[in-house]
């Protein structure tokens, strides 16, 4: 796993107190923020709650709620995927060259799925953002043998 996921997704007992007060503050205080609430609101405030909750929950105990960041990413790709068909049918499914690169375009929201939503489902199919497997990370059930022990070297 990267050196982010490690830090993230270790189970450091500093990062859970970090990060977590300041999670739940957020949670707490941001739909009293919100000034007039329509569809498009609840939505977002539904996929940041699922988010927030979620990794609390994963940074907790990681060993126990792994499953958990694996809903964070599929949070993750999934408003991404939302944002870059927003954009395609708000400017007529056209690619257009953006003006800037902060504008909210369908050319920037497609990198940014390929950027942030491809490790993000990578994450959320295959448990880390590495295709292959590092020295260190254990067996999959399914790659045990018959005795129930990890294949051998030989």
């Amino acid at each position: 796993m990267s050196e982010f996921g490690k830090a993230l997704f270790g189970g450091s007992r500093f990062v859970f107190w970090s990060l977590s007060p300041m999670i739940l503050l957020f949670l707490v205080t941001l739909p009293f923020l919100i000034p007039k609430w329509n569809v498009g609101i609840v939505i977002i405030m539904v996929a940041l709650s699922i988010i927030g909750i979620f990794l609390i929950l994963g940074m907790f105990n990681p060993s126990r709620f792994g499953w958990a960041f694996r809903v964070v990413s599929a949070t993750v790709f999934l408003a991404y995927v939302a944002y870059a068909l927003s954009e395609l049918a708000e400017n007529d499914w056209m690619l257009k060259k953006p003006k800037s690169r902060g504008e909210a375009n369908p050319v920037n929201a497609l990198i940014g799925l390929v950027i942030i939503g491809g490790p993000a489902l990578m994450y959320t199919i295959l448990g880390r953002f590495r295709f292959q497997k590092e020295e260190d990370e254990p067996f999959d059930d399914d790659e045990l043998d018959e005795d129930g022990q990890p294949p051998s070297e030989n």
